[in-house]
């Protein structure tokens, strides 16, 4: 997959990626400095996820999760890019998060 010496963290990745069939996925933040290869950790655990079973983003707020409307966002990888993108959503996802 591309990804040089960060085979715990893709393993990790990977781990909470299939998690999301389970009843109570886990939940991943991937967090550095700038230019570390996030974006490329986060690309390489989606890739081996199937497309239609993830959803991307490169920023959100918490508004934006109510306009996904018919989306079902149940047994996905809700991926968001940008940390500023999950900031502003971060309520919203919590609520996502406890209420199933």
């Amino acid at each position: 997959c591309g990804i040089v010496g960060e085979s715990t963290n893709l393993l990790a990745g990977y781990l909470a990626a299939v998690s999301r069939k389970l009843p109570k996925p886990l939940a991943v933040l991937i967090q550095s400095s700038s230019a570390a290869g996030k974006s490329s950790l986060m690309d390489a655990v989606l890739n081996l996820i199937p497309e239609e079973e993830r959803i991307q983003y490169s920023a959100m707020t918490g508004q934006s999760l109510f306009y996904l409307g018919e989306t079902n966002l149940q047994h996905k990888i809700l991926a968001i890019a940008e940390e500023e993108g999950v900031r502003q959503a971060a309520y919203a996802l919590k609520l996502l998060q406890s209420d199933g």
